[in-house]
């Protein structure tokens, strides 16, 4: 049941973002996928994943957690893009910072503590790392996802 609830969750965040900034942005879809691939098949080791969590396409790594990095990072860039149309944010890679962090790390928190997954390490159950991670993944993200943006809109 938590695996449908997260799926119609994503789902229902990546048809927001075509409503908040008014297109379909893959290239923000597709960074996030691809920091999440990297992240979980190289770093698996650190966390366990719940087998209620899904279909696992490699070891304990569900898809649905690839799935949700990018549906994270779409989020946070069109919202990002959505405060920088409005308000005219001078730094927007700040703005795509603070967003995805947020996100993530309350994903990340929310997720944890329903026992989608345990970590290996107690470092990695400190909060100040985690926000550490978040905003230092956000930096690859954002940037990969933006120019991914920009060659799949043929901009």
């Amino acid at each position: 049941m938590l695996t449908v609830i997260i799926s119609l969750v994503t789902v229902f965040l990546t048809i927001l973002t075509r409503f908040l900034i008014g297109r379909w942005s893959w290239g923000y879809w597709l960074g996030g996928f691809i920091f999440g691939v990297f992240n979980e098949f190289c770093f698996e080791f650190c966390w366990t994943y719940n087998p209620i969590m899904g279909p696992m396409i490699w070891r304990d790594v569900p898809f649905l957690i690839l799935l949700a990095w990018g549906s994270m990072a779409l989020l946070a860039l069109s919202i990002s893009d959505l405060i920088q149309k409005r308000f005219g944010c001078r730094f927007q890679w700040f703005c795509d910072l603070m967003f995805f962090g947020v996100i993530g790390y309350a994903a990340e928190r929310l997720l944890y503590f329903r026992g989608c997954w345990q970590y290996s390490f107690s470092l990695h159950e400190l909060w100040f790392v985690q926000i550490i991670f978040y905003l230092m993944a956000g930096l690859f993200i954002t940037s990969t996802g933006r120019r991914l943006d920009r060659i799949c809109s043929g901009r």
